[in-house]
């Protein structure tokens, strides 16, 4: 896997996260 990928995939990930603890919170 090249770096670029592996940063991308990290980054859409740690979004994906933030998203669904985003919603926990406000759904909570």
């Amino acid at each position: 896997m090249h770096r670029a990928a592996m940063l991308e995939f990290e980054g859409k990930s740690y979004r994906l996260k933030e998203a669904a603890a985003r919603i926990r919170y406000s759904g909570a």
